[in-house]
């Protein structure tokens, strides 16, 4: 399910539609939290492997961003509980899950990473 083709950019207008014009916070909590994990992706801090669990990708964050421990382990447990259709999310859940995603895409860039190696360090 994190083999999603769908980009960051399509997961985070899916989940906050489903919110906002539907009320359905169930699907737009788990396309905001798989907006998450594509986003770590795409920016290179986590490496999705085929048959990774939420728990696994959560790991391989935490590894990576363990200033986001606390917000990764929370939204990987209701990502869990609604994904596996234990419960429903409601409006609280989604809005952890989306001030998660706002915190990391404002403090992590897609050129964070240094690439001094190669003669430039991000974009100029």
């Amino acid at each position: 399910f994190f083999l999603d083709n769908r980009s960051y950019s399509q997961l985070l207008i899916a989940g906050k539609s489903a919110a906002d014009t539907q009320k359905d916070y169930t699907i737009g909590t788990m396309e905001l939290y798989r907006a998450i994990i594509k986003y770590l992706q795409e920016t290179d801090v986590i490496v999705i492997t085929r048959n990774m669990t939420p728990n696994e990708v959560a790991q391989h964050a935490i590894s990576s961003i363990p200033q986001y421990k606390k917000g990764i382990i929370e939204t990987t447990n209701i990502f869990n509980r609604i994904f596996y259709g234990i419960q429903k999310a409601n409006e609280k859940e989604y809005n952890i899950t989306y001030q998660l995603l706002l915190d990391i895409t404002s403090n992590i860039t897609p050129y964070e990473k240094s690439y001094e190696g190669f003669g430039y360090g991000g974009i100029h």
